[in-house]
């Protein structure tokens, strides 16, 4: 399948949405004694740019699942998968690590550098499933670690997806509301049984997340196999902005401090944020617009320490703007 400007472009957002996250959550200490303010509240939440491309990862990466289980023309062929799965990560990763533990080694930084034994864990993305290696070398690693799971259980419920049939698409979607429930079920053990960071950061905490986009996957192919015509530019916008309001409202829920609701809000985690950006997606994907302009700017050297000349350099003011439309959908 060709790629899709539109589809990167959310790529796009929820990579500035992490980069301008982190830039704030590691800024300098000394700044952070000030009143925390409506400007650090919204910079937290673009901590969500992380759900966003756990949704994307499961709308692209499911729809030749989706399309092969609905169409009943045969199962994916796994090696291609495989093949083109390792090549988009472990080079980048094998290097960043390697960078990381030398530049350690340059300036003297020993306090998140595990053991020789334990490098190979590492070698194999599990570094999640251990407190001697979890959130070592490069903490935010572990994210990917997580999207690697994912990859290894997607061809599992795809053949699951394929025996259903294309005659059973509402087992097909009962199979997704599964990995739902698995997620929610998972949360609830942990917070209640206070697992602990490693189960927090397991993928059955974040199955239901991806679960949203293959339920976009699943839609859209649906859609596509039976020849429904592309959403109207008002339909579009309608999806598009019920999605936002979903992604905006989870926000400030999770951000509250009332209404618990007996702690769902724990258990269901990221789910609901998974739905609104899953149609976000679905709108992009399906829809039609005139073309829209998304325009942002940041302002760093407001959070920087211009005497700390290792950051000041790299982190400056500056904007982008991005063009979003509807075209074909890309795979990978």
């Amino acid at each position: 399948m060709r790629r899709s400007d539109a589809i990167d472009g959310l790529r796009g957002l929820a990579a500035l949405s992490v980069l301008v996250f982190h830039v704030w959550l590691y800024r300098d200490p000394r700044l952070r004694e000030a009143q925390w303010s409506v400007l650090d509240e919204l910079a937290f939440a673009l901590h969500l740019g992380l759900i966003c491309f756990f949704v994307l990862s499961g709308f692209l990466l499911y729809r030749a699942f989706a399309r092969a289980a609905l169409s009943g023309s045969g199962p994916v062929e796994w090696r291609t998968y495989a093949v083109r799965r390792t090549a988009r990560i472990a080079p980048a990763y094998y290097a960043c690590l390697a960078g990381c533990l030398a530049l350690y080694a340059l300036v003297g930084i020993d306090n998140i550098v595990p053991a020789a034994a334990e490098l190979p864990v590492f070698v194999l993305f599990a570094q999640n499933y251990s407190t001697g290696t979890l959130m070592q070398i490069n903490p935010v690693t572990w994210t990917l670690v997580v999207e690697a799971a994912f990859y290894v259980v997607l061809p599992f419920v795809g053949v699951l997806a394929l025996v259903a049939g294309p005659r059973r698409p509402r087992a097909q979607l009962a199979l997704l509301a599964a990995l739902v429930a698995v997620t929610v079920a998972w949360n609830h053990a942990v917070a209640a049984g206070d697992l602990g960071e490693i189960a927090r950061k397991a993928l059955p905490a974040w199955l239901g997340v991806f679960a949203m986009g293959m339920l976009a996957a699943h839609w859209l192919e649906r859609r596509r196999l039976s020849g429904t015509p592309d959403l109207t530019p008002q339909r579009t916008l309608a999806l598009a902005l019920l999605g936002a309001a979903i992604t905006f409202a989870v926000a400030w829920w999770h951000q509250g401090t009332t209404a618990t609701l007996g702690g769902w809000r724990t258990a269901l985690g990221d789910v609901p944020t998974g739905a609104g950006f899953a149609l976000l997606v679905a709108a992009v994907a399906a829809g039609t617009s005139r073309l829209p302009l998304v325009i942002g700017a940041d302002t760093n050297s407001r959070v920087v320490d211009p005497e700390d000349i290792k950051t000041w350099p790299l982190f400056g003011d500056g904007a982008g703007a991005v063009v979003l439309r509807a075209g074909a959908q890309g795979g990978d």
